[in-house]
């Protein structure tokens, strides 16, 4: 069987309640040390993934890739990946030869 405890009432106001909470917070503020930050990691993109990125086809990416307008690929588990910095490098070149073969 429970047993309940007697509740307390205490009368505060609303500003002294404030004061509380505030000190509460300072204090949890205080001992809080933030979680240092995993080291970055290269981060590869997938063959779709930089297809997509270009707005081309994978059919475009591979002819790309062949004639080294694009970065250069890497193999990791039988996958091709690109570098994800390298491939944003090259978006602008991209975008360019895009317009000048829509302009032929």
């Amino acid at each position: 069987m429970l047993t309940q405890q007697p509740t307390l009432l205490i009368p505060i106001d609303a500003p002294a309640l404030s004061e509380l909470v505030r000190q509460a917070v300072r204090s949890e503020l205080s001992a809080y040390t933030p979680p240092t930050p995993a080291p970055p990691l290269p981060e590869y993109l997938t063959r779709r993934e930089v297809a997509d990125l270009y707005r081309v086809s994978l059919t475009t990416l591979n002819e790309w890739t062949n004639s080294g307008f694009v970065p250069k690929t890497r193999k990791a588990n039988g996958r091709v990946l690109f570098k994800r910095d390298e491939v944003l490098a090259t978006l602008d070149d991209v975008k360019s030869m895009k317009h000048k073969k829509r302009g032929n």
